[in-house]
């Protein structure tokens, strides 16, 4: 993908393709996103996706294809839609997809079965699902949890969220939905952060035609889609203005305190805030702790509130990259220390919690780097983000989506492509489902990441020139 500044929206009273000056190119825009919304279909619609997964992640990779011309198109401005048009064909593409059944993930069933668990008066922080108190075995909601034996990972505004969508008496569908219309709203937040950067609005596309969105945060209904909400307008309200008001800084820190307290990730954008503004990470902090305080256990143990995130972080993997080497780093180094006589950390260490050590110095060392040569946050979070998808030891398709609405300003092609092989990472779902037997293939997660590493080499080797 290019990274050519994107040009300015024309004077209003031009068409309603605005060609004047677009490439000749850009009259195949629209009739390639109605196949981008028929192979969609095909890929949502026409089979059961988790028991026939390659040939789900075949049909994803090729709605993609649209998306990657279609992008590059808006990044170059060789194609200037007006957003009369733009919206219609996100909504036609999210028509597709909100009419599918969750398939490729089980999340769908703890969201639900926390947001009653809540209603009944219990703290999910302290109850797993398993145990006696609130277990219900032959409840359809509670056979579909997965890890029955972790509580709840999920932050508390998550958890309020949940909590509501249970009180409308709202089921698998329901809920799914809710994410969906939230997903809908970080469209209209990202022309906010468009308008605010002063960029052309038509480079929303490149948010609203990603099939990877489609499936994961409107067809599966996702819950990244409320803390990427919250994320986008905190990057909105930040703006490009080195002076701020304390309305200003509240508004940032605010929403950035509530995109941490949905999910975890947007932590990574706290060092950048402190560089434009102090009052915005500490606001931030103190929206996280009053969301907790509702949830603190009646046992005064603050750690309960952790538990399910260490089971997270401790426990998965899948799905990884780069982490299987220093993996087998890991393990190497702990049979040359057990051999040589050394009994201290990391010999006895269990591999999947001592390789977190490497994890996280690459990653902190990555991110200092970021930090060094990059100022604006929303450009630095895509490329910590970047960092990430190499490093972690679990990278689920549907926490790649998060790059999606930033990719109008920092394009790196490598990105483009792992949005749109991620399908491959669902290639064992069918033999888990039917044998209950999880067992990742090297073939198909070559065919997800070499792409992205070929063309990540490619872009720095370009850029070096």
């Amino acid at each position: 993908m290019s990274e050519e500044a994107p040009i300015e929206p024309e004077p209003s009273g031009e068409s309603l393709l605005d060609s004047h000056g677009s490439s000749s190119l850009a009259v195949y825009a629209v009739p390639l996103l109605l196949g981008e919304g028929l192979l969609l279909a095909a890929a949502l619609h026409l089979f059961d996706r988790s028991l026939h997964p390659i040939a789900f992640a075949v049909l994803l990779l090729l709605a993609s294809l649209p998306w990657f011309f279609v992008s590059r198109l808006l990044l170059r401005g060789d194609w200037k839609p007006k957003l009369r048009l733009l919206i219609p064909l996100a909504l036609f593409l999210r028509l597709i997809a909100v009419f599918a059944s969750p398939s490729l993930s089980d999340d769908i069933y703890r969201y639900v079965w926390e947001g009653r668990v809540q209603l009944e008066g219990q703290n999910p922080y302290v109850f797993a699902p398993k145990d006696p108190q609130v277990a219900k075995p032959g409840d359809p909601i509670w056979e579909g949890v997965n890890h029955k034996e972790v509580p709840a990972a999920y932050p508390p505004v998550t958890q309020f969220f949940l909590r509501g969508l249970a009180r409308l008496d709202f089921g698998i569908l329901g809920f799914k939905n809710a994410f969906a219309l939230l997903e809908s709203l970080c469209l209209l937040a990202g022309l906010l952060f468009l308008r605010r950067q002063g960029l052309s609005m038509a480079l929303i596309g490149i948010q609203a035609f990603c099939p990877l969105v489609l499936v994961e945060l409107v067809a599966e209904g996702h819950n990244d889609s409320l803390a990427l909400l919250f994320t986008i307008l905190s990057l909105a309200f930040l703006g490009k203005n080195p002076k701020r008001s304390l309305l200003s800084a509240l508004c940032v820190g605010g929403f950035l305190g509530l995109a941490i307290s949905s999910k975890y990730l947007p932590v990574i954008l706290l060092p950048w805030m402190f560089r434009k503004d102090y009052r915005i990470p500490l606001i931030a902090l103190g929206v996280v702790v009053l969301s907790y305080l509702p949830f603190y256990p009646a046992s005064g143990d603050w750690t309960q509130l952790f538990e399910g995130l260490r089971n997270y972080g401790v426990r998965w993997r899948g799905n990884e990259s780069f982490f299987w080497l220093l993996a087998e780093g890991t393990k190497k180094l702990q049979e040359l220390l057990s051999q040589s006589g050394w009994t201290h950390w990391p010999v006895g260490v269990e591999l999947q919690k001592a390789s977190k050590i490497p994890f996280m110095f690459f990653l902190g060392l990555g991110s200092l780097a970021v930090f060094l040569m990059e100022k604006a946050p929303s450009r630095a979070f895509v490329l910590v983000l970047a960092i990430l998808f190499v490093l972690t030891p679990t990278l689920h398709p549907w926490y790649l989506v998060w790059v999606a609405p930033f990719l109008c300003i920092i394009p790196i092609p490598g990105l483009f492509a792992l949005l749109g092989s991620a399908g491959f990472a669902y290639h064992m779902l069918a033999n888990w489902k039917l044998h209950h037997v999880w067992k990742e293939s090297w073939v198909w997660k070559g065919a997800e990441y070499a792409p992205f590493y070929l063309l990540l080499l490619y872009d720095l080797f370009r850029r070096k020139k």
